[in-house]
């Protein structure tokens, strides 16, 4: 099975993930997934981050401890550094062909169309064409729908937070694409609660308040 080595780095946490395993369990659904509640428990905590995600070859040493080094290693950080910008994850290009093209990357239990409906669920495209993990569009990860909703009010005020805060422009510009992120999700969410009669008093009956007032609250 695929195990994932992590090692702190300066100020960086680098993440490392062998997928050529005799058993193959899927080794990209998996990280991608990790990365993806770590994002959820991180940003719950206040905690924003940037990242990037490659497939390519590093030595990590014959039992894992390091040192850490290689084109993989060197790819990832220039995804981090120069094509993230902002707080996500950025996934490169390279890793979904990869998976295409490399059944060491899938599960041996799984077809190639079964995984790509799950990661289309967890990878989405920013206006920018950079692929993220798209932690907003996870609301099942949450054991009850008012879980989620108590989310976006906490990620309302991280961001408000760092909106109003005094900043550089190029941190301000941070806040200002995580504002633009926050309030697609909201927007979408409220479409679909209003969309009926039925949801949106199964909405009211459940939380005893009003849809609309909701949204215009954790609207940023």
């Amino acid at each position: 099975m695929s195990h994932a080595f992590a090692y702190a780095i300066s100020d960086a946490i680098v993440r490392v993930r062998p997928y050529n395993t005799t058993y193959q369990d899927g080794a990209l659904f998996h990280e991608l997934y990790d990365l993806l509640l770590a994002q959820i428990e991180l940003v719950g905590m206040g905690v924003l981050i940037r990242a990037g995600v490659t497939v390519g070859q590093v030595y990590i040493g014959k039992t894992g401890k390091g040192p850490v080094f290689g084109p993989g290693m060197a790819r990832a950080y220039e995804i981090e550094s120069c094509e993230a910008v902002y707080p996500r994850i950025v996934v490169d290009p390279l890793v979904l062909k990869q998976h295409k093209n490399d059944k060491r990357l899938r599960s041996e239990f799984n077809s190639i169309e079964e995984e790509l409906r799950v990661l289309r669920r967890i990878v989405s495209k920013g206006d920018d064409g950079k692929l993220f993990i798209d932690y907003l569009a996870s609301d099942e990860e949450f054991d009850d729908p008012g879980l989620f909703f108590g989310y976006l009010q906490d990620h309302a005020k991280l961001v408000r937070k760092g909106l109003n805060a005094q900043l550089d422009a190029r941190t301000k510009n941070k806040y200002s694409w995580l504002r633009d992120y926050h309030n697609h999700h909201v927007k979408q969410l409220k479409a679909t609660i209003l969309s009926s009669k039925k949801r949106r008093e199964a909405f009211y009956q459940e939380y005893e308040t009003d849809p609309e007032d909701y949204f215009k609250d954790i609207a940023v």
